[in-house]
């Protein structure tokens, strides 16, 4: 009986494909499906992947008609997943070998838990681990629910590096992921709102760090209408992804109305601060002499507070 399918979604990964494959093949648990959904690559991704299937009867290659968005050749993926497990693999990323027995095993005998992941490793081309900052992952199998969202959502500020987790399936196609930037963050929140997830101290997935588009971002940025576009979009993405968590919250069944206000009240002050920290971030790395400016006025409440003050007990002693 098949158990697991891993979906890899690939676009023009020659030089990854192969080693993805042979990390799920040749997994210890043996009672999977792979489905490889190709996005009309142009190289010679499509060329090896019918070399693995024609070898290989559990690979089902699929090559998209037309090129479609990279979220779409994700969920494609799901959906065509008759298993009771699913899990994503980036083409350029690869497990190792006893990962999925290690989470299957696991989920069959704690059937509370909706999602196993592990920590993972950055590693580049020469497989030297990379010194990449990692965030947002939990294990919430300790936790009661009200904790496990606070320390996802608000202490966490759930990210995507634990996208890549064994899920039961019929949990994950009722997540919410929606067709922006960062819908993935929101995913996670959706994840974490379900259930409790279960963390691996071990690395069992390692992910390749692949620089390059940041050096081209960086030179268009110099242009005022670029900047301008990242900041509302980067603003939006935060603000979407707390409204998603703040219904996330409001619907979750084991929450008491109590909780839910206090979380929602949380979730409200802590987009606040992350937009006051991106912000200040971004003027200090760029434009000094602005942030300058910023901090200057980030500070008068508190100056003009402690004058007021000041101003009050000089009225009393006088009086």
């Amino acid at each position: 009986m098949v158990l697991v399918t891993v979906g890899i979604p690939c676009y023009n990964e020659e030089k990854y494909i192969g080693r993805a494959i042979e990390s799920v093949v040749n997994q210890t648990l043996q009672d999977i499906e792979i489905i490889i959904s190709d996005n009309c690559s142009i190289d010679a991704t499509d060329k090896i992947i019918r070399t693995y299937s024609k070898d290989d009867s559990r690979i089902a290659y699929h090559r998209q008609p037309r090129q479609i968005t990279a979220k779409e050749n994700f969920w494609t993926l799901l959906q065509k997943c008759q298993t009771k497990y699913f899990t994503w693999l980036a083409a350029d990323d690869f497990f190792h070998l006893e990962w999925l027995g290690v989470a299957v095993n696991f989920l069959e005998a704690n059937p509370d838990v909706i999602m196993a992941y592990s920590k993972i490793d950055m590693v580049d081309d020469n497989m030297k681990i990379q010194n990449y900052p990692l965030t947002g992952f939990l294990d919430t199998t300790q936790l009661e629910p009200k904790t496990a969202l606070r320390e996802a959502m608000i202490k966490r500020r759930c990210v995507s590096d634990g996208a890549y987790g064994l899920y039961r399936t019929d949990i994950l196609r009722s997540v919410v992921c929606p067709n922006i930037w960062c819908g993935d963050q929101i995913m996670m929140s959706h994840v974490h709102s379900k259930g409790a997830v279960k963390l691996f101290d071990q690395v069992y997935l390692i992910r390749t760090f692949r620089d390059g588009s940041h050096d081209q971002a960086t030179q268009k940025e110099k242009r005022w209408g670029i900047i301008l576009f990242r900041a509302m979009d980067a603003l939006l993405v935060d603000i979407l992804k707390k409204l998603y968590e703040i219904r996330f919250v409001s619907f979750h069944p084991q929450l008491s109305l109590s909780d839910k206000f206090t979380l929602t009240g949380e979730l409200i002050v802590d987009l606040y601060q992350i937009r006051k920290d991106k912000a200040m971030s971004y003027l200090y790395q760029k434009y000094p002499s602005l942030y300058k400016v910023a901090h200057y006025l980030e500070g008068m409440p508190t100056r003009l507070q402690r004058r007021w003050q000041k101003v009050m007990n000089s009225d009393q002693k006088m009086t």
